[in-house]
């Protein structure tokens, strides 16, 4: 088994683990929504202390999770929420979200968390405001950061005009 296999079978069970733990859901998604990402192409939604409902909304075959991470808080922030939080501490997502954020001009809080306990919070509208004009000017991006930007438009616009 290669380690690309344990990774998916990997975040395979900690999915069914999440959809499946009704004391999880009861005890910490009663306020908030919860989107499930595996390798279906289909997320799950769990809200409401355990609804859960298939976010067909959201369907992606693209593999890239930094790209999927975004598109999804792309996609709940059309539906009016108070804020989001991003679970990631990955330099191409926050790179991103900036980006996106600044994009479609959102105004709603959105917060990047580290998976790792006591780190940082970060508020990404607060530094796209305190950042903006060197954001957009900024040509100090790694071609890596272009591309992968570049990829997720592409992947994003692909996602929306099909929805269309």
């Amino acid at each position: 088994m290669t380690v690309t296999e344990n990774k998916k079978q990997l975040i395979d069970i900690i999915c069914s683990e999440l959809k499946g733990d009704t004391a999880f859901h009861r005890d910490h998604i009663h306020k908030h929504k919860l989107v499930v990402t595996s390798q279906d192409k289909t997320p799950v939604e769990i809200s409401n202390g355990g609804v859960i409902i298939n976010r067909s909304d959201m369907d992606t075959t693209h593999e890239e999770a930094d790209v999927v991470l975004v598109q999804q808080m792309l996609t709940v922030s059309r539906e009016n929420p108070a804020g989001i939080t991003v679970v990631s501490d990955d330099t191409d997502v926050f790179v991103l979200l900036l980006h996106y954020y600044l994009e479609d001009g959102l105004t709603l809080l959105v917060s990047m968390e580290s998976p790792i306990k006591d780190r940082v919070v970060v508020d990404i509208g607060k530094t796209v405001e305190k950042h903006q004009t060197l954001f957009q000017k900024s040509l100090l991006l790694t071609p890596f950061l272009v591309v992968t930007l570049l990829h997720a438009a592409l992947a994003l616009g692909k996602t929306l005009s099909s929805k269309s």
